[in-house]
């Protein structure tokens, strides 16, 4: 197999793969591979593409958000937008990440952090009215 046609294989094997993996984990709840195990698949998607923009397809995963998801759900507006950040495996995306922390908060001045377990797929947003909390929790 020529090395163009290995290439297109392998950029069409992990993009059935994430996809399987995808509808797994958003629509059937029974996720068959650890996240760490996904984010290296998609990472070597990214990879692929990055090295090669002219065989990114429009339907690839890493032009869309996860898959469609699980039946049940509403759909809520937040008063605050609730983000998302990005993956970090190493120093250097720690470093980017707050790179981007500080240029959102306009300051020089590096934040106090803490950290805590996650429960994946769960989020929660509080809104406190005369100190009473509308809690809420959403999983995704």
């Amino acid at each position: 197999m020529t090395d163009s046609a290995s290439l297109h294989a392998e950029l069409a094997a992990l993009r059935r793969q994430i996809e399987y993996h995808n509808q797994r984990y958003h629509q059937l709840d029974k996720p068959e591979i650890t996240d760490q195990d996904f984010d290296r698949l998609f990472q070597r998607l990214l990879e692929l593409e990055a090295a090669h923009p002219e065989l990114i397809t429009p339907d690839s995963p890493s032009h869309r958000v996860g898959s469609a998801p699980l039946g049940g759900f509403t759909q809520v507006v937040h008063a605050v937008p609730m983000l998302s950040l990005d993956k970090v495996f190493d120093y250097e995306d720690l470093k980017r990440f707050e790179e981007r922390v500080l240029k959102r908060l306009n300051t020089n001045v590096t934040p106090e952090y803490s950290c805590e377990p996650k429960i994946d797929g769960v989020a929660v947003s509080l809104l406190y009215r005369e100190g009473v909390s509308g809690a809420r929790c959403y999983a995704w």
